[in-house]
């Protein structure tokens, strides 16, 4: 159990540190995306306008129909709550929702495609079948992750304070190194 433990801190503190990069950058300009209050993507989005503003994802090269959001809550920031929310297109493009819209980069599209590949062979039920029965980290200023991954025929939705989430699972490690690949937007 403390190895879990040090591997979920371990994949928690990358999610940390993504976060704290996308906090210390500088504004920019809101992404025409959903916004908090709208419902998940249900299909892939639009490149944006100008395809020379962003090393996108062509068309043919774009995965259809997989989007993955990254939703943290809790912790202790000097702001107040660590809450964010950070989501993958299907075109490869990272957005920050929460805690105000912001265009991230983009997913190199070998990660991407290794991302779709753990998405399609995940065994959601496994993953679920573990559930979670400590105290939610939250409660002590620790940070709750919820993973929402929009399929083409479904959601599916991992909430770390209702499962226990294994950082050592082919799924979390894609998410991760998507996560952390993000190439920023020139």
């Amino acid at each position: 159990m403390p190895n879990q433990l040090h591997r979920a801190s371990l994949s928690l503190l990358l999610a940390l540190g993504l976060l704290a990069a996308a906090c210390a950058t500088g504004p920019t300009p809101a992404p025409a995306s959903p916004s908090p209050s709208d419902p998940a993507p249900s299909s892939p989005s639009a490149p944006p306008s100008d395809p020379a503003a962003s090393p996108v994802l062509t068309p043919s090269e774009a995965v259809d129909g997989i989007s993955v959001s990254v939703e943290t809550l809790g912790g202790h920031c000097v702001q107040g709550s660590c809450d964010s929310i950070i989501t993958i297109e299907p075109d490869g493009r990272a957005h920050q929702v929460k805690p105000e819209p912001k265009e991230l980069g983009t997913v190199p599209l070998e990660t991407m495609q290794a991302l779709v590949v753990e998405v399609e062979q995940a065994d959601f039920e496994a993953i679920k079948s573990q559930p979670f029965t400590d105290t939610c980290p939250i409660a002590f200023d620790g940070q709750q992750v919820i993973y929402t991954f929009w399929i083409v025929t479904h959601d599916e939705q991992i909430d770390s304070c209702q499962v226990v989430v294994d950082p050592a699972n082919p799924l979390f490690i894609a998410v991760d190194a998507a996560l952390a690949s993000v190439a920023p937007q020139s």
